[in-house]
């Protein structure tokens, strides 16, 4: 997930926007400390499918609006810095104070006063800090990236990987914590929507009717993406029949699924792009485990995510791709992006000769085992 800087504090109110409305948001952004040499002229709010402005006077600016559901938003401008500095924090309809503090580098400290929601998104953000000071996380981190050594790599690796555990272990009980106190509160809607694929399909029917059981949360947007997104997942559980397609190959050429698994043992659905790096770079990786497996019922059928033909083409050709390719050369809105609920690239599918579910998402370091354990039944 993309990393962004968060530092969420309480402060005082600082500055206003005029009569604060009945309903909606307001955001007081206040600069201080050194602004010589700092483009302090427009200031924008990234908001889900909406970008905001508001200019800067005096050292302030206000953003004024309305949050159906309060949601994480990112505060960011030419004075954030060259390095694309940004601030996020939850917004919700209440008064919420942002306070950026700079010195001759840039931006020092950020502060931000805001509602319930927020509260409990500085908690998270001070138990990650605290854990990451405690256990010297930067530290870690830094001398993993400038070690020569390949042992010694190995075993900071280990390192850094502990401390993310311990932090996401902490936090994740801190959020379950709140859950429970507050399971249909408008953060609960949120958090169901960031990670509805680690729940059940009982569980998401059950979480989303108790929330359409609440009027305020009928028409919620956020719901019905909810809605969305569960009836996608029960698509694609392992054991059900996977839904079929087709589409052309490079030459132009209609491919339909059911055609390509049903002369096969085990087939790999590879969603994937010529622009995708991770992609590209797990290629060599699927070639030699393609020759392996090939001859013994194994096949992949690449779908990719390309909209340009000719960039498409050009990497099969290139990288010398053995296995059937196809694209509606639609991007990301290729049919089978809904279909089958892929939100990144890479991914991948499998099905059986029969056309039903055996693996999702199966991890890269563990697909050849799970081929061969497929292969072996």
């Amino acid at each position: 997930m993309r990393k962004i800087l968060l530092l969420a504090v309480v402060v005082l109110c600082l500055c206003s926007c005029g009569k604060k409305a009945e309903t909606g948001y307001r955001i007081n952004v206040e600069f201080k400390g050194d602004l010589s040499g700092q483009i302090l002229d427009t200031v924008y709010l990234r908001k889900p499918g909406a970008v905001d402005t508001a200019l800067v006077v005096d050292g302030k600016a206000c953003f004024e609006g309305n949050m159906q559901t309060p949601d994480e938003v990112i505060l960011f401008g030419k004075a954030f810095g060259t390095k694309g500095r940004q601030v996020l924090f939850f917004l919700e309809n209440c008064e919420n104070n942002v306070v950026l503090t700079f010195s001759k580098g840039g931006i020092t400290d950020v502060k931000i006063e805001g509602g319930e929601y927020q509260k409990f998104y500085d908690s998270l953000v001070s138990a990650r800090r605290d854990i990451h000071e405690k256990r010297k996380f930067a530290e870690v981190l830094g001398a993993y990236r400038s070690s020569k050594d390949e042992a010694e790599k190995a075993k900071l690796l280990e390192i850094w990987k502990s401390i993310s555990r311990e932090r996401d272990s902490v936090c994740k009980a801190m959020e379950d914590n709140y859950m429970a106190s507050n399971p249909l509160s408008q953060y609960a809607l949120v958090y169901l929507f960031k990670n509805v694929e680690n729940f059940s399909d009982a569980e998401l029917e059950a979480r989303i009717a108790a929330f359409k059981a609440v009027p305020e949360f009928v028409e919620n947007k956020k719901l019905k993406q909810i809605e969305q997104a569960a009836a996608q997942l029960k698509a694609v559980r392992v054991g059900n029949k996977v839904a079929d397609f087709t589409q052309n190959d490079p030459q132009g050429n209609p491919v339909k699924f059911s055609d390509v698994y049903s002369k096969n043992k085990l087939t790999m659905v590879d969603f994937w792009a010529s622009w995708c790096g991770p992609c590209r770079a797990f290629n060599p990786t699927l070639m030699k485990i393609y020759e392996k497996y090939h001859d013994k019922g194994f096949e992949v059928l690449g779908v990719s995510y390309d909209s340009n033909k000719d960039a498409w083409v050009k990497c099969i050709e290139s990288e010398k791709l053995p296995w059937p390719q196809v694209s509606d050369l639609k991007g990301w809105g290729n049919a089978t992006v809904n279909m089958f609920y892929i939100k990144g690239i890479p991914q991948n599918l499998f099905v059986d000769q029969n056309g039903t579910i055996v693996g999702y998402k199966v991890n890269r370091n563990t697909i050849e085992q799970f081929i061969k354990e497929q292969l072996e039944k």
